[in-house]
């Protein structure tokens, strides 16, 4: 019995370890564990997950709370500090301290251009022995008789346009309308007599900006006036004119007849002796004809060699002095004795 019972026992034994050596029973048996593992690690890696971003909010609102100051010397700290924020985060104003910039205005000057004076003239009793223009002289020009003077000529309606040249800013304009004889243009600004002796009428100098269109009006009052040189004998002669000087220049200082003043004299033909003068109707004139180097006997006045000599001085007003009137000059060649 107990032989059997053993032997039971044995062969149970034995089936029961060949059942578990055998590839499906291992199967079946591994089979519970796999999940297990599975959850175990997962879990720990979201454990290890939910670590790292805990751990990143707390930097992260940490860097949110630093405290922006305002020393230039904490500025790479804080620009540090600014880019460890978070996209979504608002980033934080750096607010310096130091001494303010000021912006200097700048002023925009236009360029400078060509201009022009516009208007007209009048003139009463407008002669066409003469001629009436406007003229222009910059205030940088100060040359005698003013080299970048320039001119039109006024139109029958008495209309001008004039152009003026572009110049720097600052300069002015002094513009003038004037009447003067074709033959002698004479001296329009800045005149000193004798090396730019006046000979032209000119009415009020008026100073124009630069640079911008205008419209002025002049008014001119003067006479062109045809007169004579004679010698004592009534002869033509070479060398001589008239000189007319403003009346009230005799009250001048030494230094000589202000600008506005300045005395004109016009030469006289060898031919026939004629000069043509242009006068101002309101201002009263010394006149008197002269010779200056003939070769006469008997000079009335020398100077640095030259010799002069003089008619009677005469005071007359431009709008009085006759047509034709002849100055006869105290001075001549000796007449040859009739036979």
């Amino acid at each position: 019995m107990t032989d059997q019972l053993t032997d039971q026992l044995r062969r149970y034994g034995d089936a029961l370890e060949e059942h578990i050596d055998s590839p499906s029973a291992a199967m079946v048996v591994a089979l519970p564990t796999r999940p297990r593992r599975r959850q175990v690690l997962a879990a720990a890696v979201a454990a290890v997950v939910l670590v790292g971003v805990g751990a990143f909010v707390l930097a992260r609102d940490d860097a949110s709370t630093v405290p922006v100051t305002t020393d230039d010397k904490d500025t790479t700290e804080r620009s540090t500090t600014t880019t460890t924020a978070a996209v979504d985060e608002p980033t934080p104003t750096t607010i310096a301290t130091g001494s303010p910039t000021t912006t200097s205005s700048t002023t925009t000057t236009a360029p400078a251009r060509e201009s022009h004076v516009r208007g007209s003239v009048d003139w009463i009793g407008r002669d066409p022995r003469g001629v009436l223009r406007v003229g222009a002289c910059p205030s940088s020009d100060t040359a005698l008789g003013c080299p970048s003077m320039v001119v039109t000529t006024v139109a029958d309606d008495g209309s001008f346009d004039l152009t003026l040249p572009a110049v720097p800013d600052g300069a002015r304009w002094h513009v003038a309308a004037y009447v003067a004889v074709p033959a002698s243009e004479g001296c329009v600004f800045t005149c000193v007599w004798e090396k730019k002796p006046r000979d032209v009428v000119r009415s009020e100098v008026v100073d124009v900006e630069p640079n911008v269109d205008q419209t002025r009006s002049f008014s001119v009052s003067a006479r062109v006036i045809d007169v004579f040189v004679r010698d004592r004998n009534g002869n033509p002669f070479a060398g001589g004119g008239v000189q007319a000087t403003d009346a009230r220049c005799q009250a001048a200082s030494s230094g000589g007849c202000p600008e506005d003043k300045v005395p004109m004299f016009v030469p006289s033909s060898p031919a026939d002796g004629a000069a043509r003068l242009v006068l101002d109707t309101n201002v009263r004139y010394d006149l008197h004809g002269q010779a200056a180097n003939t070769g006469w006997a008997d000079p009335q006045w020398t100077n640095d060699g030259n010799e002069f000599w003089f008619s009677p001085e005469e005071t007359v007003s431009g709008a009085e002095l006759d047509e034709g009137h002849v100055f006869y000059v105290d001075g001549a060649p000796a007449e040859s004795p009739s036979p």
